[in-house]
């Protein structure tokens, strides 16, 4: 079993004409996961200090160290984990291993995808199936092509390998210059559950048009604007060479420090240029928080941001959201600093019509509110407050979605039969939000 992920990697790989090197696909063989729960100050700070060397040491935080009583969830390599182990006991950290062999669950979910490709037929694309990114722009412009009379696809640039960025707009054509909704996933690569839940949003505007009343109110009233894929390169990345990666794929000419693959690219979500630096990044091009050495200086963040304000001065948006995971937060500016901004009456009392709508959508979801700073931790350059302090759309937000941080051992591998189900909720939750637009 110990080489079925490459082999079913590389398979995958081979059927898309691409050719993968096996020698190159990370393995995460015996890797840990600990769940930890500080409970004063001193063992939280402990947490902060193990964070900040997180990439000397070689861990992973999926979650980083928030506040006292709060999970933190991190991935140790197998030859330190005892070290690790030891120090969080002497510090007195409890924790708890949530999984036991990550590269044992990766398989499983290469199998999982494996399973279902050979299920559907050839020129069918199941919504509730993880895909690569030449998939899911095949089926975007399908669905174009299906239903010409509302959606069509828009590029918004190119991606540093030259991938390009699309996405699908959504609107029926009666009026010009009608408001706008704008939807991004996957600025961070490993995050597949997101651009999984923006597939099924475009197919629930696209394909019930004709027969759901709210969607037709929905689609006549405003201007879908979905990017699935924010960073292409980096998502691909997680398919061919490393699951767990998170930047975008850049290289940089000052120095030879990229010559180590774990130092190129930088986070997308600490690029955007607002309080860019201010916090909760790292100027360490080797870190997964890394912001870049300029903002903007990935061409995925530039290009985006560039179209959000042609798009803004064109016709208002009403409201950007922006799909990461994991946690069940739903989250409002500033995420820069835990100040809040003039507004956030108005904003939080939109999102908790959201969370109440996911909460009512089947599984009772607890999804949290509140702003990002104090519900998670201070990080500024982020796409969610550029877009409310300079591209001016009041009601920003970010969705972190399922599994919880709480209870759950699934992290970022989240089997794909939770992708109905969480994208159920987070459909029922905009909606809620949008009708309810000032």
């Amino acid at each position: 079993m110990k080489g079925l992920g490459s082999v079913l990697l590389l398979a995958a790989a081979l059927a898309l004409g691409q050719t993968v090197p096996v020698t190159v696909v990370k393995r995460f063989d015996g890797h840990q996961v600990l769940r930890v729960k500080p409970s004063t100050e001193n063992t939280l700070n402990t947490l902060v200090d193990l964070y900040t060397k997180a990439h000397d040491l070689q861990l992973d935080f999926w979650s980083p160290p928030r506040t006292i009583n709060t999970n933190v969830d991190i991935r140790v390599p197998t030859e330190i984990t005892d070290v690790i182990k030891e120090q969080l006991r002497n510090a007195g950290l409890n924790y708890t291993v949530i999984i036991e062999d990550l590269q044992k669950i990766l398989e499983a979910e290469r199998q999982e995808i494996e399973d279902n490709r050979n299920k559907r037929s050839t020129n069918s694309f199941n919504v509730n199936a993880y895909h690569r990114v030449t998939d899911i722009y095949s089926w975007l412009d399908t669905i174009a092509n299906q239903y010409s009379s509302t959606c069509r696809t828009f590029q918004l640039g190119k991606t540093y390998e030259g991938r390009d960025l699309k996405g699908i707009k959504i609107g029926s054509w009666g009026s010009i210059n009608k408001p706008v909704i704008w939807i991004d996933a996957g600025f961070h690569a490993r995050e597949w559950i997101a651009p999984a839940t923006a597939i099924n949003i475009i197919h629930t505007l696209a394909t019930l048009y004709d027969t759901d009343r709210n969607v037709r109110k929905l689609v006549d009233k405003y201007d879908w604007y979905i990017l699935p894929v924010a960073n292409p390169d980096g998502y691909e990345y997680t398919w061919t060479n490393n699951r767990m990666w998170r930047k975008t794929r850049s290289k940089y000419s000052n120095g030879n420090w990229w010559s180590n693959n774990d130092c190129r690219g930088a986070d997308p979500n600490r690029n955007f240029d607002f309080k860019w630096r201010v916090s909760g990044t790292s100027t360490n091009p080797c870190s997964d928080i890394y912001g870049g050495p300029t903002p903007f200086s990935e061409p995925e963040t530039r290009a985006i941001s560039q179209f959000i304000l042609t798009l803004q001065r064109r016709s208002p948006i009403k409201l950007y959201m922006s799909l990461h995971s994991y946690g069940e937060y739903w989250l409002t500016s500033w995420g820069y600093t835990r100040e809040y901004p003039a507004d956030y009456k108005d904003l939080i009392f939109l999102a908790k019509k959201g969370v109440q709508a996911v909460r009512q959508s089947g599984r009772n979801t607890q999804y949290k509110s509140g702003s990002a700073a104090q519900k998670m931790y201070a990080a500024s350059g982020a796409s969610d407050d550029w877009a409310k302090g300079v591209a001016g759309i009041k009601y920003s937000y970010t969705m972190e979605l399922s599994p919880n941080d709480a209870s759950s051992r699934h992290g970022f591998s989240l089997p794909s039969r939770y992708i109905a189900p969480v994208a159920r909720e987070v459909w029922n939750g905009l909606k809620a939000v949008v009708f309810n637009l000032p």
